[in-house]
């Protein structure tokens, strides 16, 4: 993204703006996007909070002022605009990819999952019941998923033919792109194992009474150590539970919160319901482990890829960026400058946000990274 303009040669095209008004922001895009495209392609677009004011009015104008009429998007919680991250001020990160009608299928929330096999750039509503079913059913027609959920704080639209501003349906949005388009993904996990991996032997709802045969909390209280220990409020927020995935190594987990504990008693209670004979293990979720583990997903995912990127989109959690590595756009950066090494120093299109679930294949992930790159 050179100024916020990448060369059209590659296929994709992506822009930024950033501005002290939501208009300012959209103005400023459009003079880093160029001249408008030709008739079809697909837009993605990005939004943070900041641009809440425009939300009704955006895709309508976008389409009248680029040409592409099919536009597909979400607002984060902050988004990504090649080594940039926008949180604060109105700001809008932009992707036109020039793809022909025949290669790309629209995901709407109130229509059947599409059943053509691709890969699915899908966006959901953090607040629909569904989103996991939708997701299963559309990686069951032999889509690979990738994407987020909206992020914000209580702000979750995302764009598609129309804007969708309440839950229905299955909750996604998106677009299902042909599998004759080369991609490379790869899933960054934000925690690490403190603790081998448990088996819950007794369990009620989502509260964990014991593991191993042993009472949850002083199973807990044995894998983070003595110092985290003496002081579990001090562990709040820092160590969280996982669950290791069937059929996968220790690296592949869905992480969900510890959210509460009962001394007296020796339970504790996790973000999801539970069953007994199900795997689990402590983790811990700091920047040096979260760092680690991006840097080696992008070796591993450029590596795999076969020829060098084209363009990139990138997916990360609100409760990492600058949450989590304490400076705004780190991560962004660190992603771009493993693209650029890969492309001989130039900057690769690059976008994304930061949303409230991240999505990889048929699952709904927290505190990961998810970048896709197309080849």
């Amino acid at each position: 993204m050179n100024d916020g303009l990448s060369v059209a040669a590659t296929g994709f095209r992506d822009a930024y703006g950033l501005g002290d008004t939501p208009e300012q922001a959209i103005e400023a895009a459009m003079a880093r996007l160029g001249q408008p495209a030709e008739a079809g392609g697909l837009g993605i677009v990005y939004v943070n909070e900041a641009m809440w004011p425009l939300q009704g009015r955006l895709v309508p104008l976008l389409r009248q002022r680029t040409g592409v009429s099919r536009w597909i998007g979400t607002v984060g919680g902050g988004i990504i605009a090649g080594p940039r991250e926008f949180y604060d001020r109105p700001a809008v990160a932009l992707m036109v990819a020039d793809l022909t009608d025949d290669l790309v299928q629209v995901i709407e929330p109130d229509r059947p999952p599409p059943r053509s096999p691709g890969l699915g750039i899908v966006h959901g509503d953090p607040r629909s019941l569904e989103v996991t079913e939708g997701l299963m059913a559309l990686a069951g027609a032999e889509s690979y998923l990738v994407g987020g959920l909206a992020g914000g704080s209580d702000r979750f639209v995302t764009f598609g033919e129309r804007l969708h501003d309440a839950p229905q349906g299955h909750g996604l949005s998106g677009a299902i792109l042909d599998r004759a388009l080369p991609v490379a993904v790869g899933l960054s996990q934000g925690c690490s194992p403190v603790g081998p991996v448990r088996r819950i032997t007794s369990a009620e709802r989502n509260v964990v009474a014991t593991l191993d045969e042993r009472p949850a909390l002083e199973v807990l209280k044995e894998d983070v150590g003595e110092l985290l220990a003496r002081d579990l409020r001090r562990a709040a927020g820092y160590i969280h539970v996982a669950f290791p995935l069937q059929n996968s190594d220790r690296s592949d987990y869905l992480v969900r919160n510890l959210v509460g504990i009962d001394a007296e008693r020796g339970l504790i209670a996790v973000g999801e319901p539970v069953e007994p004979g199900r795997a689990m293990v402590f983790v811990r979720r700091d920047p040096a482990s979260a760092r680690k583990d991006l840097e080696r997903m992008l070796s591993e995912t450029l590596a795999r890829a076969d020829s060098v990127p084209r363009a990139a989109l990138y997916f990360s959690c609100v409760a990492r960026g600058r949450s989590l590595f304490g400076q705004e756009g780190l991560e962004a950066t660190l992603v771009q400058e493993a693209l650029a090494r890969a492309g001989g120093g130039a900057e690769v299109p690059m976008i994304g946000f930061f949303g409230n679930g991240e999505i990889c294949h048929d699952r709904l992930y927290g505190y990961t990274g998810v970048l896709t790159l197309f080849l």
